[in-house]
């Protein structure tokens, strides 16, 4: 194995390698004829030789490696920077990995340091709206969730929480209280909105809604008032739905309708103006249609003439999903013929 290993060396010297850079490359991970793992340079030589029942492929520089049962982590060196210590671990992401012994969790660093000692049923990372890890971390014991320093394993707020979001949005983690009440903290567990919510989201933009005392109303990160909640302006709009708006009737009354309704507007005569109006507008969860918007249009007086139309045929049968009523984006095609 040497000589080869100083073969490549010496090959690499004279086609004028990178021998630091063939050092230096991320070892790739092989399964020897006896079933143990190791890891190959890019060239295929052997790095580290096969001596593990299990390994995972390196990431940040580091390993996931078993040996007797037990996980640790190496360099690509092949020495240990963590030892074999743990029944279960998870690679590195961000200069820490989670480490776990008798189903409980930790964290170590990439230095080989237990910050956050196995001791939770649950230990997740926060992330930060674009999906990157922040400082701390939810830590879940006897059925409650506090907040962790990633850094220094220091516990930010107290077990008293049923829930904590997993990711921060506008600086606010969203929390549950023990009563169900929602509320909100900072990046640094810091109760900024007081649990008092029925009901919340998180912050989009700046604001959340709530709902308290079947009030609903949108509050700033501060948890000031903004303003009411408007389900005709606020509610999300759908494009697909399990149950789609449908006019009163059936398709045959909705036709008779338009033909029976439709005013063929005096300039589209004279201009001997035909063919389709296309309209896109919402049903809203009432019923009532809004937002006309003209896609394809005839003009001379027939995009009003289709509103028009339109506008006359409501209420409609509302969208549903969830066997709830919502609002929808819908298209319908209106004709003229002269």
């Amino acid at each position: 194995m040497y000589q080869k290993q100083g073969i490549i060396w010496v090959l690499l010297f004279l086609l004028g390698g990178n021998t630091n850079t063939w050092a230096q490359s991320t070892p790739k991970l092989f399964r020897s004829k006896n079933g143990l793992m190791g890891y190959r340079g890019h060239l295929g030589e052997v790095r580290i030789p096969p001596q593990f029942s299990k390994a995972r492929p390196f990431a940040e520089g580091l390993a996931a490696v078993q040996k007797n049962g037990q996980w640790g982590f190496v360099n690509t060196q092949g020495r240990y920077v963590i030892k074999p210590l743990y029944q279960q671990v998870l690679s590195f992401r961000a200069g820490y990995a989670k480490v776990g012994r008798s189903n409980l969790w930790g964290l170590v660093n990439n230095r080989g340091k237990l910050v956050v000692p196995a001791a939770y049923s649950q230990l997740t990372y926060v992330l930060a709206p674009e999906n990157t890890p922040t400082p701390i971390v939810r830590a879940k014991q006897n059925g409650l969730f506090a907040l962790l320093d990633k850094a220094t394993g220091k516990q930010l707020t107290p077990f008293q929480y049923q829930y904590l979001a997993p990711r921060l949005m506008g600086q606010r983690l969203k929390a549950k209280n023990t009563q169900g009440k929602y509320g909100f903290l900072n990046k640094n567990g810091q109760q900024v909105i007081a649990c008092q919510y029925d009901e919340a989201t998180d912050f989009v933009q700046g604001k959340a809604l709530v709902n308290k005392a079947k009030k609903q109303f949108y509050i700033n990160t501060s948890g000031g008032f903004l303003r009411m909640y408007d389900p005709k302006k606020d509610a999300p709009v759908f494009v697909v739905v399990e149950q789609p708006p449908t006019p009163q009737g059936s398709s045959a009354q909705m036709a008779a309708y338009l033909e029976k309704n439709l005013q063929y507007p005096p300039e589209a005569k004279a201009n001997h103006t035909s063919g389709i109006v296309i309209l896109q507008f919402i049903v809203e969860s009432n019923g009532q249609l809004s937002h006309f918007k003209v896609l394809r249009g005839l003009g001379n007086g027939c995009d009003k003439e289709a509103i028009r139309l339109l506008k006359g045929s409501s209420p409609w049968n509302p969208g549903r999903q969830r066997g709830k009523a919502v609002r929808v984006k819908k298209t319908f095609v209106v004709r003229f013929s002269y």
